[in-house]
């Protein structure tokens, strides 16, 4: 028999990207929500004849930005409050163990020295995941400020080069929302979301901690900067805690704010553009002044007085005592080197257009063997809805694993899921993202950073619309619905390392696990 794709009803993505005008009939529903005349709406096809057959009409798309333009969107989170929500996590989120104790040597012309090291593994928070329908409607406030726009412009002359040289079609601009059929109805599944992964802030708050104390770098200078600042005193104002926001100022590009009342320094838009497309072709060197537009002196000096530290503090004392009954040496720092970039991006999908939008086969060929299994493994679903197939008893565990419901699939990592559910397609999307970073070896046909550390293991915790603990399933975090499709997960990370390594490791003997902190439930 022949199998098919498990997306194959659905394969009516948003190829050429095209934004279609919606019908007569969609549109003066959705206008008569807000009183508009449904004749307004009529007006408003391209030419189709609202008496013409149905089945005949070409289908029509309704984007997030669609509905957007309908009603006021919410203004997301700043990076005070991304700071704030992952500091007060940090405690349950690291699960902090011994795993081992390594045996290393230290070799010089005069002597030879062997010594014993504990083993550990903790959890990071080196990433932030955002899933959101349209390019420029990230969730995070100051990310979509400063990037937003730049980005969606690039993104568009790329895809419409990919369009041009495979198919010949003109550029269109590209979004994304949900696929509308009127020879099927109105209320199709499959929808189309950008992923948007980026370094968090948090994660140098990590590698700034010592035994001794907590050094956090410096603010960058930026005064070899070709860029306009403001005021001094208005600086001063931002930062009093009594008033203002307080996540600092929201970027301002090419001299517009985004709203706010304050203004950062200005980034003419063609700056953040070329940045992007060189950042497309291999260039990881970002610029100071984009992490000041993004509340780095901010983020710096609320980290620094935050009441967490005392409580990593603690932490640190416990962990201290745990490793002395192991007699092991120990270094600087009881936490792995993190080696995450504060807010530098580590994948834009709109940049990974010929993939993430073309979709398989482009995307993921080499795992056709999965993806063409209805029995994959690779499975999205809380861990309630897993249990749902143990009722199904005397069946095997792969046919009970199929029959059990799921919100989608890792692969193929693309941007179109037959899922309605927006905060379910969103965690998938956030998942293949993170599965592209996890990989071993980079795809050839694929566009993002490397991670400078092997992405062992990951956990999630919901930023937005709500914030929830973490779980090592992205499903577990909840299913909250957020109207204009925009959805963020802290991406924790596994780290695992000696606590000192200078010289050679030999061996490393497993013991326990001992866990200092909690383990991060399913």
């Amino acid at each position: 028999m022949r199998m098919k794709h498990r997306n194959a009803p659905q394969r009516c993505r948003r190829i050429a990207g095209g934004r279609k005008t919606l019908s007569a009939a969609i549109l003066a529903a959705v206008l008569g929500v807000v009183g508009v005349a449904p004749a307004l709406a009529q007006s408003s096809t391209s030419g189709t004849s609202p008496a013409g057959n149905a089945a005949d009409q070409p289908p029509t798309i309704v984007t997030a930005e669609d509905v957007a333009n309908l009603e006021p969107m919410s203004p997301g989170f700043t990076s005070m409050k991304l700071a704030e929500a992952t500091l007060e996590q940090l405690p349950v989120c690291l699960e902090y163990k011994i795993t081992g104790i390594t045996l290393r040597v230290i070799i010089t012309p005069w002597f030879v020295y062997y010594f014993w090291t504990p083993h550990v593994e903790h959890y990071s928070p080196d990433l932030l995941a955002m899933s959101h329908a349209e390019l420029n409607a990230m969730p995070w406030v100051e990310y979509n400020a400063l990037f937003g726009e730049a980005y969606k412009q690039v993104s568009n002359v790329l895809f419409a080069k990919i369009l041009s040289t495979l198919f010949g079609l003109p550029q269109t601009e590209i979004g994304g929302g949900r696929y509308l059929d009127k020879g099927w109805g109105k209320h199709q599944s499959v929808q189309f979301t950008e992923s948007t992964i980026v370094g968090n802030p948090v994660a140098m708050f990590i590698d700034a901690f010592t035994f001794k104390g907590i050094n956090l770098p410096q603010p960058a200078d930026n005064s070899n900067q070709n860029t306009q600042r403001s005021n001094p005193s208005d600086e001063k104002q931002s930062g009093n805690k009594s008033g203002g926001n307080r996540g600092g100022r929201t970027p301002s590009v090419g001299g517009q704010s985004s709203g706010n009342g304050n203004s950062g320094p200005q980034v003419p838009i063609d700056t953040v553009k070329n940045w992007l497309s060189s950042w497309a072709n291999g260039n990881t060197n970002w610029l100071p002044i984009f992490s000041q537009n993004l509340g780095y002196t901010q983020v710096m000096m609320m980290m620094a007085n935050s009441p967490v530290v005392q409580s990593i503090k603690q932490l640190m004392q416990q962990i201290d005592a745990a490793l002395s009954s192991i007699n092991g040496k120990v270094g600087d720092s009881p936490f792995c080197p993190v080696n995450a970039t504060p807010f530098e991006p580590y994948y834009l999908s709109g940049l990974d257009a010929y993939a993430w939008r073309l979709g398989y086969p482009v995307a993921d060929p080499d795992k056709s063997l999965t993806i063409m299994n209805p029995l994959s493994r690779d499975k999205i679903a809380t861990s309630s809805e897993e249990d749902y197939g143990k009722v199904l008893f005397n069946l095997p565990p792969e046919l009970v694993k199929f029959l059990s419901p799921r919100w989608g699939h890792v692969y193929p990592r693309e941007g179109a899921l037959d899922q309605p559910d927006t905060s379910k397609h969103g965690a998938v999307v956030a998942e293949r993202g993170r599965s592209l970073l996890a990989e071993s070896k980079k795809p050839l046909n694929r566009i993002y950073r490397i991670p400078k550390y092997i992405m062992n293991g990951a956990a999630w915790s919901k930023m937005y619309p709500v914030q929830t603990i973490c779980h090592r399933n992205i499903a577990n975090t909840g299913a909250d619905i957020e109207k204009h499709s925009r959805y963020a997960w802290t991406l924790w990370t596994s780290h695992d390392c000696d606590l000192f390594r200078h010289g050679i490791p030999i061996v490393t003997v497993p013991i326990g696990p001992i866990y200092v902190t909690p383990a991060i439930p399913e």
